[in-house]
């Protein structure tokens, strides 16, 4: 009898890794935040773009596609840690979506 259960992988295809998502992009924002917060004067945001993009790297093994840093990355940078890992996260789950519509379509 042939089992029919769907593999790990496509499950977790299909899953956007939320969770794991947001703690790397806290851990990489937390210490871009504490390195920025010492050597930025004040009217610059705590966290650049280029800080921003630089965290990116910590997460591209989670996706099956390439992570566009012009869509995930607030132009002019980010006031707090916060800020940053909401930006992010959420263009990322966007991404991920519409990543996984597409295959549908295909």
């Amino acid at each position: 009898m042939t089992s029919n259960t769907p593999t790990m992988t496509a499950v977790a295809e299909r899953t956007f890794p939320a969770a794991e998502v947001r703690r790397r992009l806290q851990e990489e924002l937390e210490q871009a935040a504490q390195v920025s917060a010492t050597l930025r004067p004040a009217w610059q945001p705590l966290l650049d773009s280029l800080q921003m993009v630089s965290a990116l790297v910590a997460l591209e093994d989670l996706f099956p596609f390439k992570l566009p840093p012009e869509k995930l990355v607030k132009k002019g940078g980010c006031a707090s840690k916060d800020e940053g890992v909401e930006f992010i996260f959420e263009r990322l789950q966007s991404l991920w979506n519409d990543h996984g519509k597409s295959k549908e379509r295909s």
